[in-house]
């Protein structure tokens, strides 16, 4: 059977102030020791399938974000082609992809007894709805790749061609998508090797609670 549509998809451009952008970038930077190997559902780091090093914890930045998710509700929902709710949960992660990062095709949920529990746990379980990636960097930017890679409803991810497309990692722009869509992230290339030279993101899932 041939694969389906792509998935409904919207890349809002300028999403925070330039203040607010620049607050981000400059916490990001000062948080560089905090930041941790990512890992892949079960707490496992396999560098064959993710390359990036993450942090779940974003502290004050986190009310930034959650406002400027709610002014533009609408638009998120209609980007990513789902029928609006009123989120349980603002899950969030921010992710550095420093030279040779990237995420092999991937779903940001999972499927039976245990879906609630990507992202979650036992007391919180919760259903990814709506996944956003939210993109920032230094200027001048000093990485290339590192595309967003949608494929196509019921491809499985071999890239053939046709079957998918890739999203550039815009300046202060928020990638929106359904959370059941496979996607990857390309490989990047930092050739300074330096952190801040990094492309940066967080990723923000709008869910709601099981049960």
């Amino acid at each position: 059977m041939p694969p389906g549509p792509l998935p409904p998809h919207r890349l809002l451009t300028d999403f925070l102030p330039a203040g607010d952008h620049r607050r981000l970038l400059d916490w990001t930077l000062a948080a560089r020791d905090r930041l941790r190997p990512s890992k892949l559902v079960g707490g496992i780091v396999d560098e064959e399938l993710r390359i990036s090093s993450n942090l779940r914890d974003l502290a004050e930045m986190q009310p930034l974000l959650e406002t400027a998710i709610a002014n533009r509700l609408g638009e998120i929902f209609g980007g990513a082609g789902v029928r609006p709710f009123t989120p349980d949960v603002v899950e969030t992660e921010l992710a550095a992809h420093g030279d040779g990062a990237h995420f092999a095709p991937h779903l940001d949920v999972a499927y039976g007894a245990d879906r609630g529990l990507v992202g979650g746990d036992r007391t919180g379980a919760h259903d990814r709805v709506v996944s956003c990636v939210y993109y920032f960097h230094a200027e001048p930017k000093r990485f290339t790749g590192g595309e967003l890679r949608l494929h196509r409803f019921g491809s499985q991810g071999r890239g053939e061609e046709g079957s998918y497309v890739d999203v550039p990692p815009l300046q202060n722009a928020l990638l929106v998508f359904p959370a059941i869509a496979l996607h990857e992230v390309r490989r990047v290339s930092v050739p300074s090797r330096r952190f801040e030279d990094s492309r940066f993101a967080v990723n923000i899932w709008l869910a709601r609670l099981i049960g």
